[in-house]
Parts: structure tokens; C-alpha cells; sequence
């Protein structure tokens, strides 16, 4: 019995095994990785490249960033900024209680989690405000315990 011109036929004597859809989602398939990894992040963007004014946005949003970041800072003291959380709970008073409430962010600095208060993602920018919250609130929990609060 003879073989029948069916679909795998076609792409045999066609020499082509994907069809003309295959290949459209593939290159959207690359595209989409390219803009998603950070090789490809802004390289491949439509319109990136003809924007003279790019870098200048760049340089305000920083800066701006920056402001609000030290903005945050503005309560703790130079030396407090670079001490990791946990340092600066201990440092002002403050409890090994109040430490385990941090997780894991209490081996941050205190000038990351000021950052990290600006640009995480909301579950982020929740956690480092309230670690900044315990921070400053270390000294008082060590005038309660005196009994001067």
C-alpha cells in the first residue's frame, strides 16, 4: 500500500519542519528572553536607542532615588548607616528579640535596607521599613527597660 501525502510528507519534501506560525512564535519566544535576561535588558527595546534624552532620565530618576534613600538615612547617624541591622539594634540598646524579628534581613546594612525600602518589590519595601521601624525604635526599647521610658 502506498504512503499517503500527509502533513509529515509535506515537511520531508518541503525540507522545512516548522510551519510559518512555529517560526513566528519562536522569534517572539527570543525576543521576550532577550528583553527579560540582563544581556538583552534595553538593548533590544524598540525606541531605546533613538532616545538622546535617556541617559539624562537615568541620571534624574538616581538622583532622586538617592534623595529619598537619604531621606530614610536622615535618622541614624553616620556610623549607624554601615552597621548591618543587627549591630544597630544591639548598638542602641536594643534586644536579641527584636534581632529575630529581622529574619534574614538583620544581616543587612542599614543604608541597603534604605534602598531596599525604595526599589524592592512590595513584599521587600514592607520588611526593610519595618526593619528601619525597629532600628529606630531600639533605643527606646532599651529606656523602657531602664525604666526612664
Amino acid at each position: 500500500m502506498p504512503k499517503r501525502g500527509g502533513r509529515n510528507n509535506r515537511r520531508n519534501n518541503q525540507g522545512n519542519p516548522r510551519s510559518r506560525i512555529g517560526k513566528k512564535v519562536e522569534e517572539e519566544i527570543e525576543e521576550v528572553i532577550d528583553d527579560l535576561t540582563h544581556r538583552g535588558r534595553g538593548r533590544r527595546r524598540r525606541g531605546d536607542d533613538d532616545d538622546p534624552n535617556r541617559s539624562r532620565q537615568d541620571d534624574e530618576q538616581r538622583k532622586a532615588l538617592e534623595r529619598k534613600v537619604d531621606e530614610r538615612l536622615n535618622a541614624f547617624d553616620e556610623e549607624t548607616r554601615d552597621k548591618s541591622a543587627r549591630d544597630a539594634i544591639l548598638a542602641r540598646g536594643g534586644g536579641g528579640g527584636q534581632v529575630k524579628q529581622l529574619g534574614h534581613y538583620a544581616d543587612m546594612s542599614v543604608r541597603e535596607l534604605a534602598e531596599l525600602a525604595e526599589t524592592g518589590s512590595a513584599e521587600e519595601k514592607r520588611w526593610a521599613e519595618k526593619a528601619l521601624k525597629i532600628i529606630k525604635r531600639a533605643e527606646h526599647y532599651r529606656d523602657k527597660q531602664r525604666g526612664s521610658g
